[in-house]
């Protein structure tokens, strides 16, 4: 009897241990004074005064060790930049509800040194904890993207990561947005992010993982856990002056769940706001270039044509200058049905009503020793209504991949302008209807673990009916352009892999309708025609071949892509012409923090066929130009990329190189009169070249006490052109410095401030030396918890040979108290009422000096919510 005693004693001793061992334990990080959570705490659990385990705070300040079997910890202890360490004993069997508690300590910066608590690397994944980086500015998801190493973020909401653009965009792993993702990186709050993970080299399509290669990055979006899958909803209403009524408001509810999305804005201000410009295409994996090449002013560049009129782009925030009535709405609605498909749905419109006032002095400087001045004032108004729709369906199944997308956009832009140029009055007025539609199809079928059958279709139709008119002196000009393009592409790719090497061979051919009417009014130049037609039918088989060699820790990309153009033009001899673009990238893991990127290529390739309609279009009015017939022009260039990234240490530094050289069998030439100036292109070889060097090193002093970025660039380029008839070999350098000291060491005060210099070398016609040096700098101070004071500030100051421009300082300052789920905030805008902003510019042969007219001092009130 007693054996049986001693093992069910036994028995009951070895069960009350395993319930006191724990296999895990979890609680909160907060600040003492407030009791807000802390994110990016470094927590440490001990037993015996051992470590045992580590983790680090979320965005909303939880961890949860995870503790080895047998293990009982007595103690932890947690650590974080600015904040007192902190010790806390457990009492044997605690698990859950821990709180513990940080008091704030200032922090010396020169002995700071950072854990890189809330940033980790996990292969190709790196996922930083958004409340490590946040100071309480941010307004915005793009705002928050701003602060993490290796992204930046453009004005339209385009993502790049170490330089180049992401192929993706998903929030809570779904893509509800496509390409047109701006709406959500400048709208969605930055308060709902929990973490932001970053996918480097991501292939979206399951069905070509592993055997097909890309070198774009993608970007996840993990909301807190609070505001998944449930509807948010955030608006801002203000009103201010002068003029009365001035205002802005916004009203976005979305939800973000794992099966069902949606995004619905309104949106429309008239203090500067550039709204539009978020509706962009931005550059994805699939799609072509995107809104990094899109002038200032434009929403899709597929709508413009030679009849264009541009505006004003000044480098400082567009509150100050752009003169605006805008408005937008954007519904989108994304449903995932099973596991693989998909469905998004988007529908986008928007108005705007955009005012510019600015006078301009050109100095064309001749090889003879004259000159020409050319002086204008300007006043535009420019209107535009806009659309897009979109319909998608996608089933990224493992074995098989079905994509198809079709779109719709269309615009109606007026323009609108009253010139004095000299001692004359024009007037010009341009009328711009344009539509496109375009239908994406994509077909992906996996035969192995190592082949892959790919088919694509790519369809668009455009269509624009242009003109303008232009008046002065009793004589009215008019200028016609009516465009009509179709175009379809069909293509077959077959990709394997072999061992180290993954092999892609793809066939397609594309047939493109082009038809073109140009017909001026009043419109004369001695020898040149004005009015003529062309159409185009164009066929072009294309192949390509590819191979990505895996070396190790390399990895060699070969490719050649080459077409042959066959054009059947109406009334002339039918053409036939090779384009080809041969290239190698090499992209190299030398150690787990050392990477090298390089790359090189040649391109034989020539105008598109637009080029072919012979009639000079009267773009503007004194700018009378002819297209380059189908210029055909070389290029060879390589770039090489050296990038340090020490996530522990928080330290990242860049050095890259180009180098480039080309030529073209047309010379870019122009002829200035002093009404008038007429642009062509002569049967001339022309050659260029360049090459840059650029570096860049950023460190961060803690995640938020202190991060320094110093970035340098020397460039120089070599080009040729024609001016009055004759050759003007033009070489330029510029030297850029650029400065950046952000620092957050407490959380009562943030700054953030950038300074940069550049001088420029031109020389042409004439040697000409150019310099400028501008500021740019936020500040904000919070004498309570609730109460935030914001100020910053814009100044530029510049010199060209006989000429130094100190602009008046930009500066705007702001109160807002916050509440439980709004924020109201007052603010003045161009406090100092610099009422003009001028700019100096130096080139080959001309030296432009231009003064635009500013919106002066304003002051607006108002309320931001969110739930």
């Amino acid at each position: 009897m007693r054996p049986r005693i001693l093992s069910l004693l036994l028995a009951l001793l070895v069960s009350c241990t395993a319930a006191l061992a724990q296999t895990a334990v979890s609680g909160i990080v907060r600040e003492k004074k407030t009791k807000e959570p802390v994110a990016g705490a470094f927590v440490l659990g001990l037993a015996a005064s051992q470590q045992k385990a580590f983790a680090y705070s979320d965005g909303e300040g939880r961890f949860v060790l995870k503790v080895p079997e047998g293990v009982v910890l007595d103690e932890i202890r947690v650590s974080m930049m600015g904040f007192a360490a902190t010790k806390l004993p457990l009492v044997p069997g605690t698990s859950t509800g821990i709180v513990i508690e940080l008091a704030e300590q200032r922090t010396e910066l020169r002995a700071a040194r950072v854990e890189a608590a809330a940033v980790e690397e996990k292969g190709d994944t790196l996922s930083y904890t958004a409340g490590a980086f946040r100071d309480g500015t941010e307004r915005s998801m793009g705002d928050l993207l701003e602060k993490l190493p290796g992204i930046t973020v453009t004005p339209s909401g385009g993502i790049q990561h170490n330089g180049k653009a992401i192929g993706k965009l998903y929030v809570e792993g779904m893509d509800l947005m496509g390409a047109r993702y701006g709406t959500v990186t400048n709208n969605l709050s930055a308060d709902a992010i929990a973490r932001v993970e970053v996918y480097q080299n991501h292939q979206p399509v399951r069905a070509l993982q592993d055997i097909s290669l890309t070198d774009r990055s993608a970007i996840n979006i993990i909301l807190k856990e609070s505001v998944r899958s449930t509807w948010l909803f955030s608006g801002d209403a203000a009103l201010g002056l002068p003029p009365f009524p001035l205002f802005e408001a916004r009203v976005m509810l979305s939800n973000f769940g794992k099966k069902r999305q949606s995004l619905f804005l309104i949106k429309g201000n008239n203090d500067g706001g550039d709204i539009l410009q978020e509706l962009q295409q931005q550059s994805i994996l699939g799609r072509g270039p995107g809104a990094y090449l899109i002038t200032p002013g434009e929403v899709d560049s597929d709508l413009r044509s030679r009849l264009n009129p541009g505006r004003s782009y000044l480098s400082l925030p567009k509150e100050y200058w752009y003169d605006n009535l805008s408005g937008l709405g954007s519904l989108n609605h994304l449903v995932k049905m099973g596991e693989t498909r998909q469905l998004r749905l988007t529908l986008q419109t928007a108005g705007e009503r955009y005012n510019e006032t600015s006078e301009s002095r050109e100095e064309i400087r001749f090889a003879d020793g004259t000159s020409l001045e050319i002086l204008e004032n300007r006043t535009m108004t420019d209107r535009r209504g806009y659309f897009s729709g979109t319909a998608a369906y996608e089933d990224n199944g493992a074995t098989r991949y079905i994509s198809n997308e079709f779109s719709a956009a269309g615009q109606l832009r007026v323009n609108e302008s009253v010139l004095q140029g000299g001692r004359n009055q024009y007037d010009q007025r341009y009328d711009l209807p344009s539509f496109k539609a375009d239908n994406l199809l994509k077909l992906v079928l996996r035969r192995s673990a190592g082949r892959a059958l790919e088919l694509t279709s790519d369809s668009k139709y455009r269509r624009t009916n242009h003109s303008a008119r232009y008046v002065t002196d009793g004589r009215d000009n008019g200028q016609h352009l009516f465009g009509q393009d179709y175009s379809t592409d069909l293509r077959t790719s077959q990709n394997w892999s072999a061992g180290r090497h993954r092999i892609s061979l793809s066939e397609g051919m594309a047939l493109e309708y082009v038809d073109r009417r140009a017909e001026a009014e009043g419109v004369t130049f001695e020898g040149v025609i004005t009015s003529g037609s062309l159409s185009v039918l164009a066929l072009r088989p294309t192949a390509r071949v590819s191979d990505a060699i895996s070396l190790g820790g390399a990895r060699l990309t070969l490719a050649l892509p080459a077409t042959l153009h066959y054009l059947i033009i109406r009334g002339h001899d039918n053409l036939l012409y090779p384009t080809l673009t041969p290239s190698s990238s090499l992209q190299w893991k030398l150690s787990r923090r050392l990477e090298l990127s390089a790359s090189s290529y040649y391109a034989l390739t020539r105008s598109n066929a637009e080029s072919l309609l012979d009639a000079a279009v009267m773009q503007s009015w004194r700018t009378l130009a002819v297209s380059d017939s189908l210029r055909r022009s070389t290029r060879w260039n390589t770039q090489a990329t050296l990038r340090w990234n020490d996530i522990p240490a928080m330290f990242f530094a860049t050095l890259s190189g180009s180098w480039s050289m080309g030529g073209s069998n047309r010379a870019s030439s122009s002829i200035w009169l002093e009404n008038q100036t007429y642009q062509y292109y002569l049967p001339l070889s022309t050659a260029t070249s360049g090459w840059s060097v650029n570096a860049s090193l950023k460190k961060y002093f803690g995640l938020r006490a202190f991060v320094v970025e110093l970035q340098g660039s020397w460039m120089e380029n070599e080009m040729q052109e024609y001016l009055q008839g004759e050759l003007v070999n033009y070489h330029s350098a510029r030297l850029h410095t650029q400065l950046n000291l952000a620092s957050n060491p407490v959380w009562w005060f943030s700054t953030d401030i950038t300074g940069s210099y550049d001088r420029d070398f031109v020389t042409g016609s004439s040697k000409q030396q150019t310099q400028m040096v501008q500021i740019d700098g936020t500040l904000r101070f919070k004498p309570v918890k609730p109460l935030a004071i914001d100020a910053t500030g814009h100044w530029l100051w510049s010199e060209i040979p006989g000429v130094r421009v100190s602009n008046t300082p930009l500066l705007k300052v702001s109160a807002s108290w916050s509440l439980k789920n709004a924020t109201l905030f007052v603010e003045c805008r161009n406090l100092l009422n610099a009422t003009e902003y001028r700019r100096e510019s130096v080139s080959a042969y001309r030296t432009t000096s231009s003064i635009t007219q500013l919106t002066g001092r304003q002051f607006l009130l108002g309320i931001r919510m969110s739930r």
